[in-house]
């Protein structure tokens, strides 16, 4: 990933995710914004990982999840709150 895409994606992790803030920052339009977010999430490969701790478990979960649609997010609550709290007793 070159230099200026990094920027973007810790603007964006800053921005909480908030396309309009991107766009105050960045100073151009919602489509130019989500765009270079297509482009750079072709970029990133999911790679295979060995889950051992429950914690990794937790947030490799929690990051698939992230990437639904909200309305399918609500189905998933019970499921995270349960793989946090096995997390949290180990």
């Amino acid at each position: 990933m070159t230099l200026e895409d990094q920027v973007f994606v810790m603007a964006f992790v800053r921005c909480e995710g908030t396309i309009k803030e991107m766009e105050k920052t960045f100073g151009v339009s919602y489509p130019t914004i989500k765009n270079r977010l297509g482009r750079i999430g072709k970029q990133l490969e999911f790679v295979e990982t060995i889950v051992s701790s429950p914690v990794t478990k937790y947030w490799l979960r929690w990051s698939a999840v992230i990437l639904l649609p909200r309305k399918q997010l609500r189905g998933y609550q019970n499921e995270m709150a349960a793989i946090f709290n096995e997390a949290q007793d180990s």
